[in-house]
């Protein structure tokens, strides 16, 4: 049987992409943008790495906001944390896995009164590691 390469093409690119799903202790945040889903690792040396992620909704804000309050007190709580490419579908395309995952800045956005939800406009997260698996 021949080879399709268009049908395969079409079929795994390009991935429409409508989300970043991140989830950590019941949290789950949307983002638009993730950034920096790298890692350099050497072996006998660990490394913190940083993810950026951009323009996102919280839904769960009471935990986030408690754990990054503990962090500002210098109580830090590091927590595995999820990120999840969902396409078009709803289906998840990538996963990655950041380990021992900490909140190191956060910057808002314009407040608008008719917002339902609260959002970043950018969240780095510091880690100590990265995994990764396709579905």
């Amino acid at each position: 049987m021949p080879h399709d390469a268009l049908a395969e093409s079409t079929s795994a690119w390009p991935l429409a992409i409508v989300r970043f799903e991140v989830t950590w202790d019941g949290a789950i945040l949307l983002f638009e943008e993730v950034t920096d889903l790298d890692t350099d690792a050497l072996p006998g040396r660990g490394k913190q790495g940083r993810v950026t992620l951009k323009k996102g909704l919280i839904h769960g804000v009471g935990r986030f906001r408690d754990w990054y309050d503990r962090i500002k007190m210098s109580t830090v709580s590091r927590k595995p944390m999820t990120i999840r490419l969902v396409d078009a579908g709803g289906a998840t395309a990538v996963t990655w896995t950041l380990d021992r995952a900490w909140p190191a800045r956060i910057a808002g956005t314009s407040l608008d009164g008719e917002d339902e939800e609260p959002v970043i406009y950018e969240l780095v997260v510091v880690h100590e590691g990265l995994t990764f698996a396709a579905s």
